[in-house]
């Protein structure tokens, strides 16, 4: 008896199994549209403070210095003639110039030199003593002290020159002036390590370092008193005015100057 063929009784397992045969998966449910979800990027370790401005960390302050340092050593080697004399002859009132000294280009380079270079370190100086710790080290505030303290010193000058054409003569006038500017010199050489001590070394020996350049500062201002008591000093009446012009030009001037720093500041 013959049999039904099995492939007319049975579903061919081919079109069964054959994936073409199926429904097309663009047609079902898109997982996009399912699931809408936002990638977010998982951020790993801590949000820290951002690392303070400090003198030490800043590379204009190293810049500054290494340039300081560069200037002094140029005035020096232009004519150190002028510095040795000045030192050796500081306590003598000498109101005629002797016939064998003149004065050079070199020696008024270089007197100009270590000006600027004791205005900078002046200015530097305050800036680190009147510094905020919360607030940045900014060479533009530095550049706003030294711009600040020069004109100080040249208001200083015009009216050391001034004072000078109107009360004493021509040659008294150079010595006093000359005395003045080698004071500031003397200072701001002096200065200049202590600066570098401040600034690189542990804050725990800042205020031996900050006595040390307070005691230099006395020190100058006693100098400058004696140099303006020798150079003016004939008689009694004049201690009254010399008293008088330290009171004024000196003292005064310099609250005036530390105000304006602060503003800054």
């Amino acid at each position: 008896m013959p049999q039904t063929d099995s492939v007319l009784l049975h579903n061919d397992s081919i079109l069964n199994s054959d994936s073409l045969h199926r429904a097309d998966s663009i047609f079902s449910a898109d997982s996009i549209l399912l699931n809408d979800t936002v990638v977010t990027k998982i951020v790993r370790g801590f949000q820290g403070i951002a690392h303070p401005s400090l003198p030490t960390s800043e590379s204009w302050v190293f810049g500054t210095v290494l340039f300081l340092f560069i200037l002094m050593v140029v005035s020096y080697i232009r004519s150190s003639n002028w510095l040795y004399e000045s030192v050796r002859t500081f306590l003598q009132v000498k109101e005629r110039s002797s016939i064998f000294s003149k004065t050079t280009i070199n020696d008024f380079q270089s007197r100009f030199f270590l000006i600027v270079f004791s205005i900078a370190v002046f200015s530097l100086y305050l800036y680190y003593l009147m510094h905020n710790p919360q607030h940045g080290f900014e060479f533009l505030k530095f550049l706003s002290f030294f711009g600040i303290t020069a004109l100080f010193f040249g208001l200083k000058y015009l009216l050391i020159d001034l004072v000078g054409y109107v009360f004493v003569d021509k040659s008294t006038l150079k010595v006093a002036r000359e005395s003045y500017f080698n004071i500031l010199t003397y200072l701001g050489v002096t200065i200049y390590p202590i600066l570098i001590f401040q600034l690189y070394f542990p804050q725990s020996l800042n205020s031996v370092s900050s006595h040390i350049a307070l005691i230099l500062c006395t020190l100058a201002s006693i100098l400058l008193t004696i140099k303006l008591f020798q150079i003016f000093f004939h008689k009694i009446l004049a201690s009254f005015y010399i008293m008088l012009y330290l009171c004024t030009l000196e003292i005064l001037p310099i609250f005036f100057l530390l105000g304006g720093l602060r503003m800054i500041v």
